[in-house]
């Protein structure tokens, strides 16, 4: 395979840090290349920090560090970075909120505390993660980090970090819309700032509305989803329960047990499973007219069967009747159903985009804006018989996310992962956090901790500097 070049790192031009989380495919990589393109084109310059190598030829120095904390995490040279990490040396950077942080890691491995026999390995872990961070910010020199996140503890240390040296960060996250990335200043998700914004204080421009009804409306028509789906099943939904035509079939899709949302944004339950059956308890139970479809997460570590016990034991002396079901594809499922419930999954954006009235028991950029019904409403979310209103406030919502008006983006922003005509893309994107970091103050990188030396401390962004061949991608 022919070696493929790596446009130098300009040590004149603002630097950005974009750490990104999960698998490099394809996709991610143009997303990102396009990203450093608007950055370099406003005068900035961007570099990674991923989990994974890109899985083609990114033009972005990226240094992959793997994830997790379960032993040591790998450091590999990769597209621009030189840098190889021992895997024996002592650890001694400083970390802070280490017990906070390994009581994270207990909760995304779905273990109880006390702490088990693998404490000290991830204590090890964390602060070495603590050391490749350092080095990272003191060699690239960022004026700006945009941090995957944030929840988990490899972003926490990076953030606090940031923190440490006064480098202004942001947070991004999968955007409410599949195919597109939130940022924001002050967190993702629940914690955004579109989040805690009433839907009165929203004044998005025309344009934006424009560019959120259009939106909206591809939403509705599309059939493409943040997970891969199943393949549908022969005939109907409604036919294959028996649900009649006059009946009201309410979807409650389930999600992902150990994630952010759960955690940090849910509805206080204890799992999922738990929230669907607090869901199942607020349906009024002598209405024979409902028909309860459960459609299962794609990535769910949870067993259907956990859902259709608790079902089972709800639908007990009810009327309505139900299922959960692993083989309905999202979109066949919102067209055919009357209603979607969720503790705070982005199928709630979906379905409102499609008319569907939608409960939600936790909380999301939907929050305050008079879109959602909450889990005391379930009677009045059941028989609702108009979502206009309720699909303009998420059309000003989106539009609030879009515009281009606020240059300086106080309630984050949405961006598509793709170029798009009309809408702000992976370019737009880089001239963005270009003007940030242009106009921020000067870090204190005077105040990171003192680490250890790597290896090859000198070469680690030499090579990124320089330019130069992917490792793995030299010529034969």
């Amino acid at each position: 395979m022919r070696p493929v070049s790596i446009t130098p790192l300009d040590p004149d031009r603002p630097a950005i840090l974009a750490h990104a989380r999960g698998r490099m495919y394809a996709s991610e990589c143009a997303f990102w290349d396009g990203v450093r393109a608007g950055a370099r084109d406003h005068g900035g310059d961007l570099a990674g920090i991923a989990h994974h190598t890109p899985a083609e030829a990114c033009d972005v120095p990226v240094l992959c560090v793997r994830n997790g904390l379960d032993g040591w995490p790998a450091v590999d040279a990769c597209s621009g970075w030189s840098a190889i990490m021992p895997g024996d040396q002592a650890i001694d950077a400083d970390v802070a909120d280490e017990s906070e942080l390994l009581e994270i890691a207990r909760f995304w491995q779905g273990e109880e505390p006390p702490p088990d026999a693998r404490h000290l390995t991830r204590l090890r872990a964390l602060r070495r993660f603590a050391r490749v961070y350092t080095h990272a910010l003191g060699w690239l020199r960022p004026s700006f980090a945009l941090i995957w996140n944030g929840y988990h503890p490899q972003a926490r240390v990076l953030a606090g970090l940031c923190e440490r040296a006064a480098i202004p960060t942001h947070r991004c996250e999968r955007g409410p819309i599949p195919g597109t990335l939130h940022t924001d200043a002050n967190g993702i998700l629940g914690a955004s700032s579109i989040a805690r914004a009433h839907i009165n204080d929203l004044r998005p421009s025309r344009a934006a509305l424009c560019i959120a009804q259009e939106t909206a409306d591809r939403l509705a028509r599309g059939t493409r989803t943040w997970w891969t789906q199943p393949e549908p099943p022969p005939g109907d939904v409604r036919s294959r329960f028996g649900v009649h035509a006059t009946d009201r079939m309410l979807l409650f899709a389930g999600q992902v047990g150990r994630d952010v949302q759960a955690r940090w944004f849910g509805s206080g339950h204890a799992s999922n499973a738990d929230a669907f059956r607090a869901f199942l308890r607020a349906l009024p139970r002598d209405r024979a007219d409902l028909f309860v479809l459960g459609k299962h997460h794609p990535q769910s570590d949870t067993p259907p069967a956990v859902y259709r016990r608790v079902l089972e034991d709800e639908a007990t002396n009810a009327a309505w009747r139900g299922a959960w079901v692993d083989d309905v594809p999202l979109h066949d499922a919102l067209r055919r159903c009357d209603g979607a419930a969720a503790v705070n999954s982005t199928v709630l954006a979906e379905a409102c985009a499609r008319g569907l009235p939608v409960l939600q028991m936790g909380e999301s950029i939907l929050s305050n804006k008079q879109i959602a019904f909450g889990l005391h409403e379930a009677e009045a979310w059941i028989d609702c018989a108009c979502t206009r209103e309720r699909r303009a406030n998420l059309q000003t919502t989106l539009a609030a996310l879009v515009d281009d008006d606020k240059a300086a983006r106080p309630l984050g922003g949405l961006w598509s992962m793709t170029p798009a005509s009309g809408r702000a893309g992976p370019r737009e994107l880089g001239a963005h956090l270009a003007s940030i970091a242009r106009d921020a103050r000067a870090p204190e990188f005077g105040a990171l901790p003192a680490a250890p030396p790597l290896l090859d401390e000198a070469s680690l962004w030499d090579r990124a500097r320089r330019g130069g061949s992917r490792p793995d991608q030299a010529a034969a």
